[in-house]
């Protein structure tokens, strides 16, 4: 520096402003929005930020409200009563007792329902799983072996499965379905459809 000059605390790299040029005068800088050493100007940065800041929590709240308004879809509970089980939209009931296929039916039929049909090779392999090692008779009857098997519901059975031995009430053995004399007594299985609980 020179002997006449003085130290500023000014940036030298400030860009001149129009009619500051002829003058020799050295500018504001460019963005003195953001740059400011007036406390007024940093007030006023300060409280836009904080403006903006509250706008956004305002949104973002405003949007988790919304989002939590959205209704649950009604879902549906299968539900069977004390003692039965529950599988693929039906109850079974397993029996401690014996009777012969006739008098079974006749329990099933007390408790609204019937003797177990089978639709699917999944529901036999659930009904032997589930069974124990007792023998347990189920819905499907002939009249006699020149008669075509029918279930107790009155539908003729699709030979979904292979029924052992030439007699003519079915049940489950340990092992696949096999027929018996209907006045055999043994365990069944009874079943129903399972109950719809919409959740509200």
């Amino acid at each position: 520096m020179g002997k006449g000059e003085q130290k500023t605390d000014k940036p030298d790299n400030l860009l001149p402003v129009p009619g500051d040029v002829e003058k020799g005068a050295k500018s504001k800088p460019a963005f003195h929005i953001f740059y400011t050493s007036s406390p007024k100007g940093t007030a006023a940065v300060k409280f836009s930020v904080c403006i903006l800041l509250l706008i956004i929590l305002v949104l973002v709240i405003s949007l988790a409200v919304v989002a939590s308004r959205v209704p649950e879809p009604l879902l549906v509970k299968l539900t069977c009563p004390d003692d039965w089980v529950g599988y693929r939209g039906k109850c079974y009931y397993f029996s401690e007792a014996e009777e012969t296929w006739d008098s079974s039916r006749s329990h099933c039929s007390a408790l609204g329902a019937s003797l177990a049909g089978i639709d699917t090779l999944q529901d036999l392999v659930f009904l032997m799983r589930h069974k124990g090692r007792d023998y347990h008779w189920i819905g499907l009857r002939r009249e006699d072996e020149a008669q075509p098997w029918k279930w107790a519901n009155g539908t003729e059975f699709n030979n979904l499965f292979h029924v052992t031995e030439g007699e003519n009430c079915a049940y489950l053995n340990d092992v696949a379905v096999y027929s018996s004399k209907c006045s055999s007594m043994k365990k069944w299985v009874c079943s129903k459809p399972s109950l719809h609980l919409r959740k509200e």
